[in-house]
């Protein structure tokens, strides 16, 4: 996938899957199961992958405490005063597998891509300038974020803050929060005048240019033979 056209990873994931999360019945999505199946194999950083899987399935599992119960349908089993519908367990099933594959596809074709490339991708599909610049600096500026909120945290703890329940707590968090902002807020200026000192003019220079091979034509029509079947079986009548 490294030396793969980047549009072309872009563009599949995003055809992948946004056709997969409209799928709305279970065959359909096969074309789409053994694509993400070749994918997962294909991926060489299977740790990052499972670590991404684990993270959508915590979230997909509070799906599994309401829908079952919550969306009217056929009956199949009764739990206190909760009713498991039939339905309800099959878009539960539906939304758990549909989860998984868009995750796969995603973290496989996007995964390999550094933040410059992706960038720089973006530009050539012709995506707003300023939305780009924004999404770099985001995935820049989180991990700092999240690395100065774990100090703060720790500085708190060391001087014997326990979170409770408690007006206490709420006046400490909020002022980790305000200090967080504060030091956002400088990090923000830094960088900016960081940037201005380099010549930065809103705009980032690509190093090297992005040049489509035969192998990448192939490729597309590889991404693009799953996305077909799965729209030719979901007109299928069921």
């Amino acid at each position: 996938m490294n030396k793969t056209d980047p549009r072309v990873l872009v563009l599949a994931s995003i055809v992948l899957a946004t056709e997969t999360a409209l799928l709305s019945h279970f065959l359909p999505l096969l074309p789409m199961a053994i694509c993400a199946s070749v994918l997962f194999l294909l991926n060489k950083d299977k740790t990052c992958l499972f670590q991404r899987l684990r993270a959508v399935m915590l979230t997909v599992c509070f799906l599994w405490l309401f829908t079952p119960w919550s969306t009217p349908g056929t009956p199949v089993a009764n739990i206190a005063v909760f009713t498991i519908t039939q339905e309800g367990l099959t878009l539960s099933l539906l939304i758990t597998f549909k989860a998984a594959i868009i995750t796969v596809i995603v973290q496989t074709l996007l995964g390999s891509l550094d933040p410059a490339t992706f960038g720089h991708t973006l530009r050539n599909l012709k995506v707003s300038e300023k939305l780009v610049f924004l999404l770099l600096f985001a995935r820049r500026s989180f991990p700092i974020l999240a690395a100065e909120w774990k100090t703060c945290l720790e500085s708190a703890r060391l001087r014997a803050f326990e979170p409770k329940t408690s007006l206490h707590t709420y006046k400490t968090l909020a002022a980790l929060l305000g200090i967080l902002l504060i030091k956002s807020m400088d990090h923000a200026q830094r960088s900016h005048e960081a940037l201005l000192l380099r010549g930065f003019q809103g705009s980032f220079i690509a190093h090297r240019p992005i040049k489509t091979k035969p192998q990448d034509i192939l490729l597309s029509v590889l991404f693009l033979l799953p996305a077909l079947a799965s729209l030719l079986l979901a007109q299928a009548p069921h």
